[in-house]
């Protein structure tokens, strides 16, 4: 199933979730958006945690995703539709685990992580901000990240602009899901 975000292509950028909020701010983009870099120069985690890639060899993007009646209180119904996404489409290639909230693990060692940011309106969820670091084709990790990638996992490499499309027609499927109640996870 072919995803219909817009697709916002940049070189580089200090973290694709700071660029997608300003430039959401300011108008130039809307929900459906998705911003994706080659490369992060203050890529994070949670709770500030600083994210390495090596240029051109990994997916580093964010979606902004316009919530209707998600209460706030429901936040973790976003990680669960990020996660499974990453799922559906990850474990046709490797045997990957979740780490709740926000890891995505083969062998223990982080193959992706997801950083879920909000705009709340009184009680509700207005819009998302999901913030997604996947490593796919990068070989070399510092060793005190216990980190892998897809390639170094599955032993080879991966055509990026395709997996992209993959894992954008999975995030859209799951996230519509978060509109149903009592769906998500039955797949």
């Amino acid at each position: 199933m072919p995803h219909n975000y817009r697709v916002f292509k940049l070189l580089e950028v200090d973290s694709t979730n700071v660029w997608a909020k300003a430039a959401y701010n300011n108008k130039l983009i809307s929900g459906g958006a998705a911003i994706v870099a080659e490369t992060q120069t203050a890529g994070r985690g949670q709770m500030w945690t600083k994210w390495h890639d090596e240029p051109g060899k990994n997916l580093l993007f964010t979606l902004v995703v316009d919530v209707s009646h998600l209460p706030a209180a429901s936040f973790f119904r976003l990680n669960e539709a990020a996660s499974l996404a990453l799922m559906d489409v990850l474990r046709k290639h490797v045997p990957a685990a979740i780490k709740w909230p926000n890891d995505i693990l083969a062998n223990q060692k982080k193959l992706a992580g997801i950083l879920i940011e909000t705009i709340i309106q009184g009680t509700q969820i207005k819009t998302a901000f999901i913030g997604i670091g996947l490593n796919v084709n990068q070989l070399l990790f510092p060793a005190e990240l216990k980190a892998t990638s897809l390639a170094l996992e599955a032993g080879f490499e991966f055509d990026l602009p395709k997996f992209f499309d993959e894992i954008l027609s999975a995030l859209q499927f799951r996230i519509a899901e978060i509109q149903q109640p009592n769906v998500l996870g039955q797949h």
